[in-house]
């Protein structure tokens, strides 16, 4: 009777193991069988409008100078960035500390995200989060390029990625008009 009761035990034990790492590589599964997992409409329409909204207008540059227009949209600052040689579309936030890579993103800049160690808390809009620390190569935006670039990748809850301060804080001159957001080195 005993070796039964601790098969049982044994048993159970294991099937609540693999159900917390099925639970815990969701991401991993739902890729793996061709899936995605379903949001809520909320976050489809939150998610449709900001990838609406993301499409950067024509960022101009010449030497060191660097013009990034105000979206007519919804007025934030949009741009486009070559990140390891690859092109990401990013919001501009000068209140991120750091840049932030959405997974897909850092997936096209040649980063994969199934690797990372996502060890670091984040606090979003959507509340808490976490994160991998990588360092980009190099960030080209327009003519203004910074080499080894400190970002976060984040894992969940971010829809776009965030051109934050770990690469603004090395532009020399960052100026604000009505219609752009001008980056001087």
């Amino acid at each position: 009777m005993f070796d039964d009761v601790l098969k049982t035990v044994l048993a159970v034990g294991v099937m609540c193991l693999v159900s917390f790492w099925a639970v815990t590589n969701r991401h991993m599964l739902y890729e793996a069988a061709g899936l995605m997992p379903a949001q809520n409409t909320e976050q489809q329409t939150q998610n449709v409008a900001l990838k609406t909204a993301q499409k950067p207008q024509k960022t101009t540059s010449s030497g060191g100078r660097v013009s990034i227009p105000k979206s007519a949209r919804d007025g934030q600052f949009w741009t486009e960035a070559r990140v390891n040689n690859r092109i990401v579309n990013f919001l501009v936030d000068t209140g991120a500390g750091s840049i932030a890579l959405t997974p897909d993103d850092a997936k096209s800049a040649g980063i994969n995200p199934r690797q990372l160690d996502y060890d670091v808390i984040i606090r979003t809009a959507n509340g808490e989060g976490r994160a991998a620390r990588v360092s980009l190569k190099s960030v080209r935006v327009g003519t203004i390029r910074v080499k080894n670039v400190e970002a976060l990748v984040v894992e969940d809850g971010l829809s776009v990625s965030l051109l934050g301060m770990t690469f603004l804080g090395e532009i020399k001159k960052i100026e604000v008009t009505p219609d752009a957001m001008v980056l001087r080195n």
